[in-house]
């Protein structure tokens, strides 16, 4: 992963990550489409980066989701572009799915109903918007930003009726 990938600026003060961070654009995939960003920050623990072994402070690196989505780091490493290594060239949202899938996956030690709970609708939400069209995810994000517990067939309904009226 080369540090050239990303064009690294520092967010405005009203954003999360005003503390030691950075924010990136992603250049392609659903995710850039959809108005995602990449997010690192640190100070993370001293420790062995996963990339390259190297002790030093460790960046964390964040996905800039839609309010409903509330995803935890993505990545870690002593550099901000370690940090991002994991995060594909044209992320979409079944890399979504898989982040939440691993995060279900560490917290089975100590798994946790409301983990679960808090996972399920959003590993099947992932999964239904990788298969989307630009405008469906754009909306499906924009309803579940105003209304966390309508379904995939709520939204599905919702934006094939919206969708159809907009074309007709």
């Amino acid at each position: 992963m080369e540090e050239s990938r990303w064009r690294w600026r520092r967010p405005d003060e009203s954003g999360p990550w005003t503390v030691s961070g950075w924010t990136a654009a992603l250049t392609a995939g659903q995710l850039a489409e959809d108005g995602v960003t990449v997010a690192v920050t640190r100070p993370g623990p001293w420790g062995e980066c996963p990339r390259c072994g190297r002790w030093a402070e460790s960046w964390y690196a964040y996905l800039d989701l839609p309010p409903p989505w509330q995803l935890g780091d993505v990545g870690l490493g002593c550099t901000r572009a370690h940090a991002c290594s994991d995060i594909p060239a044209a992320p979409g949202w079944l890399f979504v799915a898989e982040a939440v899938t691993r995060l279900l996956e560490a917290a089975r030690p100590v798994f946790h109903a409301a983990t679960a709970e808090w996972a399920a609708p959003r590993l099947e939400r992932a999964t239904w918007l990788a298969g989307q069209p630009p405008a469906v995810r754009r909306l499906a994000n924009r309803l579940w930003t105003d209304n966390q517990s309508l379904s995939v067939a709520d939204i599905e309904a919702a934006a094939g009726g919206i969708l159809a009226d907009a074309r007709g």
